[in-house]
């Protein structure tokens, strides 16, 4: 939650550290990763975003940004989300 919270803040590498360090602990978060993805990308550490991006596949095979847009708790509020969803492209989730 904090680490969401210096993320609509904008402090993206703060919020990246926090979801790091979230993941040394629990490995096995997978929705750590997601989040990580969006973050890292938006706070330029691509090569941190898109191994995010590639342990959240492993995890959910099917994942797309248009899935994201369907079910993902943000996605009415525009101002977080749209974020969020420049920072899953950049990442390399895939469209569809």
């Amino acid at each position: 939650g904090i680490a969401s919270a210096y993320g609509q803040k904008g402090d993206y590498v703060r919020a990246t550290r926090l979801i790091q360090e979230v993941l040394a602990r629990f490995p096995r978060a997978t929705w750590a990763y997601r989040q990580l993805a969006y973050l890292a990308a938006l706070a330029g550490e691509l090569a941190t975003a898109r191994d995010a991006i590639r342990k959240l596949l492993a995890a959910y095979p099917d994942l797309t940004i248009a899935q994201m847009k369907r079910q993902h708790p943000s996605r009415n509020r525009p101002s977080v989300f749209d974020r969020m969803v420049e920072g899953w492209r950049l990442a390399g989730l895939p469209e569809e």
